[in-house]
This record gives structure tokens, sequence and C-alpha cells, in this order.
């Protein structure tokens, strides 16, 4: 599995992981958490968390086809934007939960709170 990380502006970053699937995803996102938990708990001073959103080109392009729009073929940055919407969805629901200091999983998220 190839890898590219960038940041793409103040606390955000894109990975990019090619020929990887959901397990592989998953996988990434769980041992970031990991490793932003050891921290929290090294130093407790700054309170780190994560909140991850992705989408496959593969998944874009059967939306596409469901639609009906078969011409359409999944530009990179259609993909990054339905990753990005995931993300802030995920976001929104650890601003809105009163819980603190738990995994949370939902779907196509994982995010710790």
């Amino acid at each position: 599995m190839d890898t590219f990380m960038a940041r793409i502006g103040g606390d955000e970053f894109v990975v990019v992981l090619e020929n990887s699937d959901i397990k592989d995803t998953e996988g990434y996102i769980y041992n970031l958490t990991e490793k932003l938990n050891a921290l929290n708990v090294q130093n407790g001073a700054y309170r780190r968390s994560v909140a991850a959103g992705y989408a496959y080109r593969s998944e874009f392009e059967k939306m596409v086809k469901k639609i009906g729009d078969t011409d359409i073929v999944a530009d990179p940055n259609d993909v990054y934007l339905l990753a990005d919407e995931r993300m802030y969805d995920v976001k929104r629901n650890m601003h809105n939960s009163k819980r603190i200091g738990e995994r949370w999983e939902s779907g196509n998220e994982s995010f710790l709170t």
C-alpha cells in the first residue's frame, strides 16, 4: 500500500492510501487514534483528537452510476470532497456530544474525543 500525506492547511491533512481497502483505512485511523491517546496520557496539557472522513474512487463511481450518468469518471477532487464532507460530519458529531475521552465509530467515520 503506497501512502501520501500532505498538510492542507491549519490542522487539516489529507492522506492518500493507494491500493487500500476499508480494513487498511480503518486500521490506519485506529493506529493514529491510539498514538494520539498515548500522547494525551503522556502529556495532558494538550488534548489531541482526530476527526477522519474517507472515501474511495470506486465508491464515488458507483454513486454516479446510480444517478445514471455513466460518462462521469471520478475526479480525485470529487473523492476528496466526499471524504472532506464526511470528516466535517464527524466534527459536528464530536462538538454536539457531551462525552469526552471515548473512541467513537460510525459507518465510514472513526474519531476520538
